[in-house]
């Protein structure tokens, strides 16, 4: 039998070599890229960039006093479909007025005057959204039987009450 000689001074094949090299490469290329990516994130973090929070806005719609039961009913349909609408809330003339007397009782020459034909019916919805873009809400403004449409947003910490102007 013949033993069999290993020349020391003979490297491995290439494609050993190759193929360890091609992995380390890949390696390096995905752990920085995980750095970097861990790296932007905390700098901004650490600037101050925050997703911008859900704020709730009204959407108010009042009616002409002389609106009909179906002008009643197309508004309340489209006040729904606005998107990420709560549920729809309906003020009656009778309650509207009650409110309005109750807004104005310090001044009773204001009461006085008023009258329940001139208390608006109303419809309100809360909407829940990061951003108000009007979206659903423009095209009430011409419906036939609406007099006025307000959207508003509550006041917060950093912020004072806001009207938001939907053509």
């Amino acid at each position: 039998m013949s033993e069999a000689f290993i020349d020391p001074s003979v490297s491995p094949p290439p494609a050993a070599t190759s193929s360890r090299r091609a992995i380390l490469i890949a390696a390096v290329a995905v752990a920085s890229l995980l750095v970097g990516s861990a790296l932007a994130v905390s700098a901004m973090y650490l600037l101050g960039w925050r997703p911008q929070p859900e704020r709730n806005y009204t959407v108010l719609v009042f009616m002409k006093t002389d609106a009909t039961t179906e002008q009643r009913a197309a508004v309340e349909q489209a006040v729904g479909q606005i998107p990420n609408a709560g549920p729809v809330e309906f003020t009656d003339r009778a309650t509207s007025f009650a409110q309005m007397k109750e807004m104005f009782k310090d001044r009773p020459e204001v009461v006085e005057a008023l009258t329940e034909k001139a208390a608006p019916e109303s419809f309100k919805v809360p909407v829940k959204a990061r951003e108000m873009t009007c979206d659903g809400i423009t095209g009430i403004r011409q419906l036939p039987g609406v007099s006025d449409l307000k959207v508003t947003a509550p006041v917060t910490k950093s912020r004072p009450p806001l009207d938001v102007i939907c053509f």
